[in-house]
């Protein structure tokens, strides 16, 4: 028996997982009590935060769920927590557009769901409220194409509860790309949607790690994680910093500990290929798009669309991947031989990130220093439904 009458569910629950986000949080938390024309119930699952988040949650009179850290494993609390069947995940830096922004997305959500023959999810497009420029446009724009690989978490993910338990909830493994982890398995078996309005984020790690170098390690990160090759997220250099331990980025380690990838396992220079065929290269065509109309590009991009009509049919395929292969090893070099250059130049990095890359894991000789506890990652985490949590209204 339902101990929640439908007549008492909320018509949404949003769900935000946090870990020291005592500068951010509460900002969002007031944007959520006034939004108008649905009930809305609001849970922060959180990681363990030691600034004053939780006091901030708690004085807002939302329900809190402490969990293990890890976004994953925050947004599986979450879910188990709520009471509505209809969830939409949200950072918290994340912020709204409009006091009836929600109750307009789960209507526009409901239309698509009633029209469509698969499941649905919906999403949000970007605005970043603390940057310009032709990169940040270009993100901007990415988010709203409804691609693969382009729907994260920073968007908002909404989508019905017994879908989300269908695909098993948020994968546990990583710390980082879940959200990418279940957009892929959105793609697979459903669709996704753009919802009315804008949700507006931060780009506070580009601005603290360098928008090139961030963009770079973004973009090596998805290739790795498109074929699932776990020796590379075993290296030091691809940890998903907590934000407020966020430093400069380098690319010089990080370029040389993929070459002994590579000269180790030259096998993995195919997938390598086949994802630089079939997921960078029309990036590059939507590029010359917003360098030419800007955030128009949205709507109007002739470089994109010529691409996708009489580039992609012939280059998505086995042989077009082996095509690839060797202009994917130019790129890498070039980069690696730029970069070279630019981080060895005076005032080009800070101190921290020389060429003898630090060993981020959870042991770490600075643990005790850093704002954010480093979870410990095995295979035994992945089942969503693994995780301890303790819930406070």
């Amino acid at each position: 028996m339902d101990p929640h009458p439908p007549a008492l569910l909320p018509d949404l629950t949003v769900v935000i997982p946090t870990l020291n986000e005592a500068g951010h949080i509460g900002q969002l938390l007031v944007q959520l009590q006034q939004q108008t024309g649905l009930t809305l119930e609001v849970v922060v699952a959180d990681g363990g935060s030691t600034d004053d988040t939780i006091a901030i949650v708690r004085r807002a009179g939302v329900l809190l769920v402490e969990a293990a850290p890890g976004r994953g494993r925050q947004l599986n609390a979450g879910r188990r927590a709520a009471r509505s069947p209809l969830l939409l995940f949200l950072h918290a830096d994340s912020r709204l557009t409009g006091n009836t922004q929600l109750a307009k997305a789960v209507t526009a959500f409901e239309r698509a769901r009633a029209m469509a023959s698969t499941p649905v999810a919906g999403h949000f497009q970007l605005r970043f409220h603390d940057a310009q420029g032709d990169a940040f446009t270009y993100y901007e724009g990415l988010s709203a194409l409804g691609r693969a690989q382009t729907i994260n978490g920073d968007q908002g993910m909404l989508l019905e509860r017994h879908w989300l338990d269908t695909l098993g909830g948020f994968h546990e493994v990583l710390p980082f790309l879940e959200d990418q982890d279940l957009s892929s398995r959105i793609f697979a078996s459903g669709a996704w949607v753009l919802l009315p309005g804008r949700i507006e984020t931060s780009a506070r790690r580009f601005h603290v790690e360098g928008t090139t170098a961030r963009s770079i390690h973004n973009a090596v990160t998805m290739a790795f994680f498109s074929f699932q090759y776990a020796p590379f997220f075993a290296l030091d250099r691809v940890q998903y910093r907590c934000q407020a331990d966020s430093r400069r980025l380098a690319v010089r380690p990080l370029a040389r500990e993929i070459w002994t990838l590579l000269r180790q396992q030259p096998r993995i220079l195919l997938p390598l290929a086949r994802y630089t065929n079939r997921h960078a290269i029309w990036r590059a065509a939507f590029w010359l798009d917003v360098r030419r109309h800007g955030a128009q590009a949205v709507h109007h991009h002739p470089w994109l669309s010529r691409y996708t009509r009489w580039v992609a049919p012939w280059m998505h395929t086995r042989i077009g991947d082996i095509v690839w292969v060797i202009p994917t090893v130019v790129a890498y070099l070039a980069v690696w031989a730029w970069h070279a250059r630019r981080e060895v130049s005076p005032g080009a990095l800070a101190p921290t990130e020389s060429s003898h890359p630090t060993p981020i894991s959870p042991r770490r000789a600075d643990a005790g220093q850093s704002t954010c506890p480093s979870p410990s990652w095995t295979a035994g985490d992945s089942r969503p439904g693994s995780t301890e949590t303790r819930s406070h209204h």
